[in-house]
């Protein structure tokens, strides 16, 4: 039984089919043959005409994202003091350990020695004690005194020598120190960014994907990415991250991909293009955009085919994917078939076609030997 969308989309063909006629007759009345005469006399129709053929590609999507660092960090000092001495340039490369900053330490050795100095004199009460104790010399409450003035200044002097350790800052991983914030000689505290370190290589990007996708996506999948400050460059990553549950407000997914960047054109904070191969297409029938003539719906449109005698006819077909200047047809060619690319404006059903020379095609099959190699890309 008819559906009432294909019983529409039916009248609107007729419809289009008999204007187009009647158009032609009213062109053509002062030059219509008389009755009788040879029709196939009338000026032909010169086109450029397409052969369809199966062909395989691959299908890709297209989403948004930005670059995010592997590591990032904002260098802070652990305890105030002055800057005495700055060992990086900004924008200077650095491996792990290696010293960015040095504050004033006269300050923290002086107290680090009052605490050593208190603790080896702990120790020797303590031990003292000990003796004295075990002797029954001393009560077990002065005992316990000792003891815990031994822990105390052993805590301290802990403390005292991890401040005197965090006056001096290192990077804690390889990566690009950032903009200097400060100048020798002044008084910061924790709270003051010193700088910035950043690992650009390899370096992240970051996407949501719709969930739609999910079964289309996988740990180790290659994905091919293009920023607007390399046009004509691309760059090949692949997925290493994808986020265990879907955001109810959004509908997508995180999933993140790692790329190498060892010349550090990719920064933070970037604006990317992902292109994420979701399926291979095989035997797919695609033609030139320019070969629709009306577009019905959004999966319907006419387009003229040529028969074996050079005739005009138009045929409705399904449209499929849009793909880089061709679109592919699910329904209404076959392969072999012949449609009209150039000279529509002048064909009408029945009409003689007279096909351009192939050289003519050669814009068309660039588009589609470009669509077999990258796909919808």
């Amino acid at each position: 039984m008819l559906t009432r969308a294909f019983k529409i989309n039916l009248i609107l063909f007729v419809i289009v089919m008999t204007f187009m006629t009647a158009m032609h007759g009213c062109s053509k009345m002062e030059t219509e043959p008389a009755v009788g005469e040879d029709k196939s006399q009338l000026p032909p129709v010169r086109a450029v005409l397409w052969t369809v053929e199966a062909t395989d590609y691959i299908e890709t999507e297209r989403f948004v994202g930005s670059m995010t660092p592997k590591e990032f960090v904002e260098i802070k000092s652990e305890v105030p003091g002055v800057i005495e001495a700055v060992h990086f340039e900004e924008g200077q490369s650095v491996s792990t350990g290696d010293v960015l900053v040095e504050l004033d330490k006269t300050k923290l050795v002086a107290q680090l020695e009052q605490v050593k100095a208190d603790l080896d004199q702990n120790k020797i009460d303590f031990e003292v004690n000990s003796q004295l104790f075990k002797q029954k010399a001393v009560s077990e409450q002065e005992y316990n005194r000792s003891e815990a003035l031994l822990k105390s200044s052993q805590a301290l002097f802990e403390l005292r020598s991890r401040q005197l350790q965090d006056a001096t800052l290192v990077a804690p991983f390889s990566g690009t120190v950032g903009e200097r914030n400060f100048s020798i000689g002044q008084l910061i505290s924790p709270q003051n960014i010193v700088t910035h370190l950043v690992a650009l290589d390899p370096i992240d990007l970051e996407f949501q994907l719709p969930e739609k996708f999910l079964n289309k996506v996988s740990i180790g999948q290659n994905v091919e990415v293009q920023v607007r400050s390399w046009p004509e460059e691309s760059f090949r990553g692949r997925v290493h991250f994808i986020a265990p549950y879907v955001d109810p407000n959004t509908r997508t997914v995180t999933v993140k991909a790692v790329l190498d960047n060892e010349g550090h054109k990719l920064k933070p904070g970037m604006f990317c293009e992902i292109f994420l191969e979701v399926d291979k297409v095989q035997g797919a029938f695609l033609i030139p955009e320019s070969a629709i003539f009306r577009v019905i719906n959004q999966k319907q449109a006419s387009v003229f085919k040529v028969n074996s005698e050079n005739k005009c006819e138009m045929v409705m077909i399904e449209m499929g994917k849009r793909l880089p200047g061709m679109i592919r047809v699910t329904d209404g060619v076959s392969e072999g078939d012949r449609v009209l690319v150039e000279g529509i404006q002048k064909a009408i059903p029945g009409a003689n076609v007279i096909p351009a020379p192939e050289e003519s095609k050669a814009p068309y099959n660039e588009l589609f030997n470009a669509v077999k190699s990258s796909g919808n890309k």
